[in-house]
């Protein structure tokens, strides 16, 4: 009998359904700063995620993901993801330069669709944040010739923050000789000040150098 070799069986095929059930926190950055990001991502279908997907980060000035958004960061996923099973990631992230207004953080998981799931359309996440940018302006400059010193004099100036950000720690003040009101490249530098801590809106902080000028 050729007509009997064939037997059957069912099998119940269970798919995963990967999605970001959370991004935290949502908040208030200034441009240039590092925070720590946390989202969780759970599976949300009838079947265990095997391992091997990745979950990206993404900055955007919209809530969806296109080719001119900025990856920030990514996590390999190496352990399965049982059904209703959930992970947390904490990342450290830096907000790139833009200019002050609201943005967004896009999570997505299963990045390039990996896993096969019952649903692909479904694995990113977004959540708004506001950037700040600070904004450093020298508001007063005031010089005078130290009494007995012909080519000595005290420089004073202060910087101001104007911006609605807050300045990160590391920049210079340099203080420059010209012949005009314009610097160029024929200016000469006289002195120079590091300033070594944060700069908050709307604070401002004082400078005082002595500084030689140089004869003819």
């Amino acid at each position: 009998n050729q007509n009997n070799n064939a037997l059957s069986g069912a099998i119940m095929v269970r798919v995963p359904d990967l999605v970001v059930a959370s991004i935290d926190p949502l908040t208030t950055v200034t441009t240039q700063q590092a925070f720590n990001i946390r989202w969780t991502v759970r599976n949300q279908g009838d079947g265990a995620a095997q391992v091997g997907w990745y979950d990206y980060v993404y900055f955007s000035t919209d809530a969806i993901l296109d080719g001119g958004d900025t990856n920030l960061t990514y996590e390999y996923r190496s352990q399965a993801l049982a059904v209703d099973g959930s992970y947390v990631v904490v990342k450290s992230i830096t907000v790139p330069n833009v200019a002050s207004g609201t943005y967004y953080l896009l999570v997505v998981t299963d990045y390039g669709n990996g896993l096969y799931e019952s649903n692909q359309n479904n694995n990113a996440l977004s959540g708004a944040i506001m950037v700040r940018v600070p904004d450093l302006r020298i508001t007063e400059l005031v010089s005078s010739r130290i009494p007995g010193q012909p080519t000595q004099f005290q420089v004073q100036w202060t910087v101001r923050n104007q911006g609605d950000g807050v300045a990160q720690v590391g920049w210079y003040d340099y203080a420059y000789l010209s012949t005009d009101n314009q610097l160029d490249n024929g200016d000469t530098n006289l002195t120079y000040e590091y300033h070594a801590t944060s700069l908050s809106a709307g604070d401002s902080y004082p400078v005082t150098k002595t500084v030689t000028v140089p004869e003819g």
